[in-house]
């Protein structure tokens, strides 16, 4: 198990003991509630010992607080997998600042990035590999339009927005590769340490990365970052925000969860009644294979849950629900 805080690590016979101090048989004591608190959820509540391996990390702008590895094999924070549907949260990030400050458009932006533009018909086959472009994955019923969707503003989780609005934006032409260098330019990603790529090109599920990379754009989404994100100032916001329920009041046509949360520019909104009581809101993009990355509402902590489980379905959101109970521990300093 890997544990990093800020704050000091301390080798003395106080009551939490953790791992070996260094290279000794030294007992690893941390004196921070906090650490101790997400570190015990994470190995002991069910909600995480019900997932496959996994690493976590709890951190603020200046980079890590916290961070773990539970299972017999777990991933590490540099580990490359594939990260699905948080693939979303990332191509928001990447219009927003493409746009280079411009306002998204209420009819060409909008629409596609919280998936209330109609083009809902793309389905689950896989794109055509890494020689197909943006537009191949276009091709037959793919680009068309639900047109009563459209009219009616209907939530339809769907990668069909995202992959229309690429086109639109004139990135029809792209292959993976071309999408990798594009999306990686405009994100600064230039830290050769980093790593991040398209294995296809289906903007809203086809990124490969690691827990690393990930965070280093989670950190600067927060506030007082030196390499500010364009679209943290967006997060969330009521204007760009849509329900999400298939039930009434939404009625929304499909969404891979539950949980009463809103949609964004390419991210979830976790504020259903329980996280408003607790005042744990934040913003999220859980992938199906089991990446969760999170930040909290008052842009202060991220957090990533990193698991690849590709037989699964939706394994996303059950990181989710270990990853929420980390995040309230820290937070609290209380295990849940």
């Amino acid at each position: 198990m890997n544990i990093k805080q800020n704050s000091r690590f301390i080798c003395l016979a106080l009551p939490v003991v953790l791992s070996a101090c260094g290279g000794s048989n030294d007992p690893l004591v941390v004196d921070d509630p906090k650490v101790v608190a997400a570190t015990r959820t994470a190995q002991n509540n069910p909600a995480c010992t019900a997932l496959t391996s996994f690493y976590w990390e709890v951190g603020n702008v200046s980079g890590a607080l916290a961070s773990g590895q539970v299972g017999s094999s777990p991933p590490s924070a540099t580990t490359e997998m594939e990260i699905a549907s948080a693939s979303k949260w990332l191509y928001g990030m990447y219009v927003v600042e493409k746009l280079a400050g411009a306002a998204l458009s209420p009819t060409a932006d909008v629409p596609y990035l919280n998936f209330t533009s109609g083009y809902s018909n793309f389905g689950l086959p896989t794109c055509p590999g890494l020689n197909g472009t943006i537009d191949n994955c276009l091709e037959g019923d793919r680009g068309t339009i639900d047109a009563a969707e459209a009219a009616a503003a209907t939530f339809h989780y769907n990668s069909g927005h995202m992959q229309k609005h690429a086109s639109n934006l004139g990135l029809g032409n792209l292959t993976a590769a071309g999408l990798t260098t594009e999306v990686v330019n405009v994100l600064r990603l230039t830290d050769p340490k980093l790593s991040l790529n398209y294995y296809d090109v289906q903007l809203a599920a086809t990124v490969r990365t690691n827990a690393t990379t990930y965070a280093s754009l989670l950190r600067r989404m927060l506030i007082d970052s030196n390499q500010p994100l364009r679209i943290a100032g967006l997060l969330g916001r009521d204007d760009y925000a849509t329900c999400t329920l298939t039930g009434r009041p939404c009625n929304a046509a499909y969404s891979p969860t539950s949980n009463d949360w809103r949609y964004s520019i390419g991210h979830w909104v976790e504020d259903d009644a329980a996280a408003v009581q607790a005042g744990d809101v934040a913003y999220s993009s859980a992938g199906a294979f089991g990446f969760y990355p999170w930040i909290n509402q008052s842009r202060t902590i991220y957090g990533v849950l990193a698991r690849e489980e590709t037989g699964g379905k939706q394994e996303g959101f059950a990181s989710a629900q270990c990853g929420k109970l980390i995040r309230r521990a820290y937070v609290t300093g209380t295990e849940q």
